[in-house]
């Protein structure tokens, strides 16, 4: 893929006179304990291994100061602010965050209840699924292990190919987020591909996530940015109202097949 520094008077001209802007809502916690949202872009067509290498989850896992801490709010304050139950408080996804940090053990039940469902019911239809997405896409950002990101990577995109895109919208998520605490060069050429393939497939989740990324990063050293990637972040998408507009397009052009059809 060509690549080249992104250099525009559009797209990084616009970041560097928003200097300090804060990255809208969608980064904080609170986001894993809440139920499936409907797909922003649902108007568009569209077993865990015994080792799992890179040190295993315990070796990037500080087991002192846990994971939710970096998440920015700890279980139990989400919890109060979004008012959920006690059922809800006891769900495997959130004893996994808790302050005495990752149980692997935990995990793989969690794990094999969530894969069982989906192969019960199908891509898409399983809420475990949903959750287990949610997770992968938190988890990775401060715990990332490569056997995780790729089996969370081959699923989501598995569910895209059938027009379910939650996965991938979770993918999209750890990316933008994740690629801002520890930037991995291999990582971003995922990202850059799902995010141009997704604009491809008139979806704008992963474009709008890709721009987020680059648009709020705080780090200044330069990132090579794929030519046709560049070119879509200078002429049509520097802002996000450029955005919301893509999308009006493409809720009108949808109405409209759904009238002829």
């Amino acid at each position: 893929m060509g690549l080249s520094a992104p250099k525009h008077d559009g797209f990084m001209r616009r970041k560097q006179m928003a200097a300090g802007t804060t990255p809208p809502t969608g980064g904080d916690v609170g986001w894993l304990f809440g139920a499936t949202p409907p797909e922003p872009n649902g108007f568009a067509p569209s077993s865990l291994a015994s080792s799992l290498g890179d040190g295993g989850f315990f070796g990037s896992v500080d087991r002192n100061k846990g994971s939710p801490r970096s998440f920015g709010t700890s279980p139990s304050t989400a919890h109060a602010q979004l008012g959920t139950s006690p059922s809800q408080r006891q769900h495997p996804s959130h004893a996994l965050l808790q302050d005495n940090g990752f149980k692997q053990t935990k995990y793989i039940k969690f794990y094999k209840r969530c894969i069982d469902e989906r192969k019960a019911l199908g891509a898409g239809k399983s809420e475990e699924m949903n959750t287990l997405f949610r997770f992968w896409s938190y988890f990775l950002r401060t715990n990332f292990n490569r056997k995780m990101y790729l089996e969370f990577k081959e699923m989501a995109e598995e569910d895209s190919r059938v027009s379910y895109n939650y996965g991938m919208e979770c993918m999209f998520r750890f990316w933008s987020y994740g690629l801002e605490k520890r930037f991995k060069p291999e990582v971003y050429a995922d990202f850059e591909e799902a995010a141009l393939r997704d604009y491809k497939n008139n979806n704008l989740y992963g474009l709008e996530k890709f721009w987020a990324f680059h648009f709020y990063r705080k780090s200044n050293d330069p990132i090579a940015m794929g030519k046709e990637l560049q070119q879509l972040l200078d002429e049509k998408f520097s802002t996000l109202e450029d955005f919301a507009k893509a999308k009006e397009v493409l809720l009108k052009e949808a109405r409209a097949a759904a009238a002829k059809a």
